[in-house]
């Protein structure tokens, strides 16, 4: 028989996972703006692009994470405990920008990009919840998407960046 505290339990079990990615998609975003926007514009563009390249990082990390965490040494369950909780403060953080991209809505509003990325991040941890599918699909997917969108998003896009405010600039100075 099932007691209203076990439901209770689980209950805010689920609400606290959903406010702390909530929170780490929303510190990320803050914390690394430019980085963000980056890798919004590259998942917007290909969003296959970020998950290919997540799980082709993500499948090889975890395997590793997972033989260390099963051998006997203290030293080498650490590290790979370590490696688990590294990939998903990763994932957690590049995840800034699906989460902005999911939240964004209507792009001709001028709405906060935290805003957007709370929004975003709430529709995002809510896929989770739904048993198995949202556990062993979505969860790794999205995770993994993160991890994809911050390579993404530190290695490419600088250049377009550069170009962008070079030319906001020189249009600037053409105009005076």
């Amino acid at each position: 028989m099932t007691t209203h505290a076990v439901v209770y339990t689980w209950l805010f079990i689920h609400i606290g996972v959903i406010l702390v990615v909530t929170s780490y998609y929303t510190l990320g975003a803050a914390l690394a703006p430019a980085l963000t926007s980056r890798a919004r514009r590259q998942f917007a563009a290909r969003p296959w692009l970020p998950i290919v390249i997540g799980l082709a990082i993500s499948v090889p990390w975890m395997l590793a994470a997972i033989v260390l965490l099963q051998q006997a040494p203290a030293v080498a369950k650490f590290g790979g405990a370590v490696l688990g909780c590294v990939w998903i403060l990763l994932g957690l953080i590049g995840g800034a920008g699906i989460a902005q991209h999911v939240g964004g809505g209507d792009t001709e509003t001028n709405r906060a990009s935290w805003v957007q990325t709370v929004r975003g991040g709430l529709f995002i941890s809510l896929t989770w919840v739904l048993p198995l599918v949202g556990w062993l699909v979505m969860l790794p997917l999205t995770m993994s998407a993160g991890i994809g969108c911050l390579v993404l998003g530190i290695f490419f896009g600088r250049r377009s960046d550069k170009t962008a405010v070079e030319t906001r600039v020189h249009d600037t100075s053409a105009d005076t």
